[in-house]
């Protein structure tokens, strides 16, 4: 199971990147984040841990 248990959502704005979610301990295939709205050039997903030793993203979505 390649499930990521601990992951940082960052937002890249004015040249520099921007920490605004976190998620710890999911134990989820699907993992939602939820934050105001904000405008940004790129997304980056960071996973620190997982359940075994991978982890996959399948599909971002992003909604106003």
């Amino acid at each position: 199971q390649c499930t990521a248990t601990d992951l940082e959502l960052h937002l890249f704005s004015n040249g520099k990147w921007k920490k605004i979610a976190t998620k710890n301990d999911n134990f989820l295939r699907q993992v939602k984040f939820k934050f105001r709205k904000q405008m940004a050039e790129k997304v980056k997903i960071t996973v620190n841990s997982t359940i075994s030793k991978c982890a996959k993203i399948y599909d971002v979505k992003i909604y106003e």
